[in-house]
């Protein structure tokens, strides 16, 4: 008589967890964007008070800076990725962000009452701003240290185990990945390494760039700061595309069993000029997938012919028509995994049908 083996799904519940992560998402920007273009922004102020021989003055902004720059060095950290060694940076910064944004508020309505006679209306709208700048940065803190909490505790059900022990447990089985390889052939560093300090030079202009205190030349000042820090952003997504690696570039080095991305080439998200201050950060879900999947195996797809230079995410190869459907072919019976996201294009379709006859069913 033979044993029958039921098979059990398991629902696995994480709109909770989502939703927690969605916050520090959130914070994960400001962290990096409003953080990172304040310490900059103190290097002029640092280097006066410097020169001056402004110790007092030095010691306390250099400080500040210092915590500004470690909050967006955390916050980038765990840009598009879900990493729990990052969480305890986020015990420490979160208090004192709030500590300072408090500190912050208080002064500037101490100093606001004390010379509300003689307060104008530029220093109003000055003090106004600090203020704003202060509340935000204490509505990003608290929320993201409640958040971060939170995540330490959860546990994913019905598994027992606590969120942070299951990634843990996921990254001890992931290897060297050949990314870290020095040999290994981007697209064009020349050109990435171009438009990257483009952008930083634009970034860094827009920062210094002094502001009027009159309004009407204030509000035309801001609008062109707010083109050029979208141009600066622009131009550092730009770069990141021409830091990528080519797939054969990346099989050469990686000799693990590859992580296969199939298509179709219209579901590729393409950032825009008006989105770049988000999509600097806000990675799309390929580039998602393949940090993460990145330390499993080398992650690869097929390039679209339309872009030579590919948009960010799995490391692709450019191929004439009579070529990649047998590249395809090889790399499937390869592959540790296929992931695919699926459509009604032709070749998609054909892609899941190769997929299924050859008895791997993509993820």
């Amino acid at each position: 008589m033979m044993n029958a083996t039921v098979a059990r799904i398991t629902e696995i519940g994480i709109g909770r967890h989502a939703r927690t992560l969605a916050v520090l998402r959130w914070s994960d920007y400001a962290l990096v964007v409003v953080c990172g273009l304040g310490a900059i922004g103190m290097l002029p102020d640092l280097v006066l008070a410097a020169g001056k021989a402004q110790w007092p003055e030095l010691v306390g902004q250099g400080l500040l800076a210092a915590v500004l720059a470690f909050a967006a060095f955390t916050g980038w950290r765990h840009v598009g990725v879900i990493d729990p060694r990052v969480w305890r940076s986020y015990l420490w910064i979160f208090p004192l962000l709030a500590a300072w944004a408090v500190l912050v508020a208080f002064a500037i309505v101490v100093t606001w009452a004390s010379q509300e006679a003689n307060a104008g209306p530029d220093n109003i709208v000055q003090r106004l701003t600090e203020l704003f700048g202060a509340l935000y940065l204490a509505g990003v803190a608290m929320p993201g240290f409640v958040c971060v909490l939170l995540l330490r505790r959860m546990r994913i059900a019905p598994m027992g185990v606590r969120l942070g022990e299951l990634l843990a447990g996921l990254g001890r089985h992931s290897g060297a990945s050949g990314l870290v390889a020095t040999k290994v052939e981007r697209i064009s560093l020349p050109r990435g390494l171009a438009y990257g300090a483009a952008g930083a030079a634009v970034l860094l202009g827009a920062i210094v760039a002094p502001f009027p205190t009159e309004s009407e030349k204030a509000t035309k000042v801001l609008s062109v700061i707010n083109q050029l820090t979208l141009l600066g952003f622009f131009l550092l997504v730009r770069a990141r595309r021409y830091f990528q690696v080519s797939a054969d570039s990346l099989l050469a080095v990686d000799k693990r069993p590859p992580i296969l991305f199939l298509r179709s080439f219209d579901d590729d998200e393409r950032p825009k000029y008006a989105d770049s201050r988000r999509a600097l950060l806000d990675f799309s879900l390929e580039t998602r997938l393949a940090n993460h999947f990145y330390r499993f195996g080398p992650f690869i797809a097929i390039g679209s012919p339309k872009e030579p230079v590919p948009q960010l995410g799995a490391a692709r190869v450019l191929l004439p028509d009579d070529q990649w459907q047998s590249r395809v072919l090889g790399w499937m019976k390869d592959a540790n995994l296929i992931i695919m996201y699926s459509g009604k294009t032709q070749w998609v379709n054909w892609e899941l049908r190769k997929v299924v006859e050859a008895g791997a069913p993509p993820a």
